[in-house]
């Protein structure tokens, strides 16, 4: 099967940050991003040019969002790249239910939006240091750097961090209940679905 489209699932500090910027830099595999993660979407539809919603179910904006989520997250290479993290699947499959204005499972929508769909799941091997780095993202408030030592996301001046024990167990707990849901969302696509373990 040819795919112009993937979908990169994963957890948190499971390396998707890094894996996005390195296919971006390929100029042939798109730009993979976290299109539909909540938090951003008002940003990077300020960013494209889109009158922001006058409402959660804003039919014209979410066509309008996602018709520039195509273009920018292809960049030009005729592949669309896709960063989808569980807790972003809710706001995804409303949005593009939205569009098709009807209900469908979300795997259904996803390829009738970008085209067949090859789903990457992306696993960090090490489960404690991924819940030692997820405690220190959140406790420092700084998430990602650049190779040059800038920050990419996060504060400009991390607060300090402690080590909890507690936390950290609870942090890896967490990542293994997401882990378990989102193997059962990749089932629904499970022929046509790539794992990387790192």
């Amino acid at each position: 099967m040819q795919f112009s489209s993937y979908i990169i699932c994963g957890t948190p500090r499971s390396g998707s940050t890094l894996l996005c910027s390195m296919l971006a830099e390929t100029r042939v595999a798109g730009r993979p991003h976290s299109y539909f993660r909540q938090q951003d979407v008002a940003e990077w539809a300020e960013d494209w040019g889109i009158e922001p919603a006058s409402s959660p179910d804003d039919v014209q904006f979410d066509k309008d969002y996602v018709a520039a989520m195509r273009r920018v997250g292809a960049d030009g290479t005729g592949t669309f790249g896709l960063r989808l993290m569980w807790a972003s699947v809710t706001d995804a499959s409303r949005r593009l239910d939205n569009v098709a204005g009807g209900k469908a499972d979300i795997t259904t929508r996803l390829e009738e939006t970008f085209g067949p769909s090859l789903y990457i799941h992306l696993s960090r091997l090490d489960k404690v240091a991924q819940a030692v780095s997820l405690i220190r993202a959140q406790q420092s408030g700084l998430w990602h750097r650049n190779s040059d030592g800038t920050v990419l996301e996060g504060e400009e001046t991390p607060r300090p961090v402690a080590y909890d024990g507690d936390q950290i167990g609870g942090g890896r707990a967490w990542a293994g209940r997401r882990r378990r849901v989102l193997g059962q969302f990749l089932q629904a696509a499970r022929h046509r679905t790539a794992a990387a373990d790192i």
